[in-house]
């Protein structure tokens, strides 16, 4: 009888940063407050605009086992652009 081969462990992957409660807390609460999007964040107004008019512009029926989809992604296409000024403030 041999013996079965034993998994061998993945050595970690750098350290991992502990930090204590409160700094979490602290940390989660300022991203809260950045919002999803940042002075950092790049996008090219226009250009998503673009884009989401094009998903606008794609008529459901055209592809019936797609229609459902073709319509939810729509109706998110014309929130996004309802509300592309607060999102994209560029």
């Amino acid at each position: 009888m041999s013996a079965m081969p034993q998994p061998q462990k993945q050595a970690r992957q750098g350290p991992t940063k502990l930090t204590d409660v409160k700094t979490l807390r602290e940390q989660a609460r300022r991203h809260v407050e950045e919002g999803a999007v940042t002075e950092n964040y790049g996008a090219n107004k226009e250009k998503v605009i673009e884009l989401l008019n094009e998903a606008l512009a794609i008529d459901p029926a055209k592809d019936p086992s797609n229609q459902l989809v073709t319509l939810v992604q729509q109706r998110r296409a014309r929130a996004l652009l309802d509300q592309i000024d607060t999102r994209i403030p560029k």
